[in-house]
């Protein structure tokens, strides 16, 4: 965040420092895009298929139920560990 700031000031300079930068953080962010990939194409679809050959019946919520509003925000609160409950 700190390079976007930097060159996304009111009179941005864009110095070789900042490009070679933006480069490093390119380079990082493939690693990331290929590991994300690889969850996306194997693992999420193997799941897929598993799920899909165990018949697992699809849960659907009305969300709009007070009573789930009213859990969900619970849970919520549970989570983060807000001291409101």
């Amino acid at each position: 965040m700190h390079l976007k700031s930097y060159v996304d000031a009111e009179d941005p300079k864009v110095t070789q420092g900042a490009k070679d930068r933006y480069q490093d953080l390119l380079t990082q962010w493939k690693i990331h895009e290929q590991a994300l990939e690889g969850v996306i194409e194997k693992e999420f679809k193997s799941f897929e298929k598993a799920y899909r050959e165990a018949n697992v019946p699809v849960l659907i919520v009305n969300l709009d139920s007070e009573y789930i509003r009213v859990r969900l925000n619970i849970e919520i609160l549970k989570r983060t560990g807000s001291d409101l409950l």
